[in-house]
Parts: C-alpha cells; sequence; structure tokens
C-alpha cells in the first residue's frame, strides 16, 4: 500500500463489492498496477478510489512504473467513460493530495478542479447530439 493509504484504509476497503460499489485491478503483462474502486454518489456521480503500488527506488524501475501508471491510466478511464456513460452517470470525480496525480488528471485526463475534489462531468445526450455523437 502507498504510505498515504496505509496509514488511512484498510486492505479490505480495496476487495470490496457491494451495491453501488464495484472494486478492480488494473493488470498489464507484468502484473498488478493499481487497484480502484467506483463507489456511486449522490446527484449521479461516481466517486473513484485508486491505490497505487510504492514507487521503486531504483531510478530505471521508477520510470517504468511510472510509464506503466500513467498508460494504465489513460486506458482505464477510457474504459470507466465507456461504461459509466451507458449506465447514465452524469460526473466522475476523486480528491487527492498527490501533485503528480491531480496534474495528469487534468492534463490528460479532462478533470476541473471543484472546490476540494477533480471533476469530470460526461457530456449529456443533449451535448452529444450537438457533436454529431451517436448516444
Amino acid at each position: 500500500m502507498d504510505p498515504d493509504h496505509c496509514k488511512t484504509t484498510h486492505g479490505f476497503f480495496w476487495l470490496e463489492q457491494n451495491m453501488g460499489i464495484e472494486s478492480y485491478a488494473m493488470t498489464d503483462k507484468h502484473g498488478v498496477i493499481f487497484f480502484f474502486k467506483l463507489m456511486r454518489a449522490p446527484m449521479g456521480e461516481v466517486e473513484v478510489h485508486i491505490q497505487f503500488s510504492p514507487m521503486p527506488e531504483n531510478p530505471t524501475e521508477k520510470a517504468e512504473q511510472r510509464d506503466r501508471v500513467m498508460n494504465a491510466l489513460i486506458q482505464g478511464f477510457d474504459w470507466m467513460k465507456t461504461v459509466l456513460a451507458l449506465k447514465g452517470i452524469k460526473a466522475l470525480f476523486f480528491v487527492s493530495r498527490s501533485p503528480h496525480l491531480i496534474r495528469f488528471s487534468k492534463r490528460h485526463l479532462g478533470f476541473k478542479d471543484e472546490g476540494n475534489r477533480l471533476v469530470y462531468t460526461f457530456p449529456s445526450p443533449e451535448e452529444k447530439k450537438n457533436q454529431g455523437e451517436e448516444y
């Protein structure tokens, strides 16, 4: 567990499945990259929790791990956007203290600051229609 979550979150949290709660492991050919959990929130929103592995000390391994994480975030977010839009979700949000994750999410995933949260708002069916996309 990363240094922040090991003090605040029990390991079972990442495995829990329940009504409105779905837990996943993002993997590649090298193994698990991170765990993430989707929790339904009020107003058609979903809160995302992410648990990353600690970064290696070795600079080469650290760079490889960072690349794996960035690629997995992009691929995982594309999947989440598709699945959650089909379920009628209006927005996805998370709270983070990691400047790297915050910056990456804003630059590459389209999240925006909203108070202490980072929020991705799904286009409405009307917006998608105006953009020429099928819904």
